[in-house]
């Protein structure tokens, strides 16, 4: 059985485990649901109910990472995690910008909101893979 020192990378497996694994099943469900009843629109609550489970899934996701950045142990580490966070939000912010005002003043097709939360993460690992070739 592979053994880590890191105590922090012990409880983020544990916690992707237990915790992320059955939030990305969850989130994956209640989005299928909710595209494949789109049309049909759900009874008000039901509706707001799982609009508001998908946004607790997604916070609880980012608190994961922040418990994990806390326990974290390695300045390296922690310092490259938080450079990949800042150039996500960095670019996600850049592309929301340019989307916005391309949506104002050229009519563009509408960005949906819910695409911004995958976007981010994508250019978070982006960002990570700059990251680390920098620091090699």
């Amino acid at each position: 059985m592979y053994q880590t020192n890191n105590p922090a990378r012990n409880r983020m497996d544990d916690r992707t485990l237990f915790f992320i694994v059955p939030l990305i099943i969850a989130v994956f469900v209640l989005a299928i649901w909710g595209f494949g009843y789109h049309h049909i629109q759900p009874a008000s609550g039901m509706t707001y109910l799982v609009s508001t489970l998908l946004a607790l899934i997604y916070i609880g996701l980012i608190v994961n990472f922040g418990l994990y950045l806390a326990e974290e142990k390695d300045e390296f580490i922690r310092n490259a995690q938080v450079q990949s966070l800042l150039g996500g939000m960095g670019l996600t912010l850049a592309l929301v910008s340019v989307w916005g005002f391309l949506e104002n003043f050229v009519h563009v097709g509408r960005l949906d909101l819910f695409l911004v939360y995958p976007i981010f993460w994508g250019f978070v690992g982006l960002s990570t893979i700059v990251v680390w070739l920098k620091n090699r």
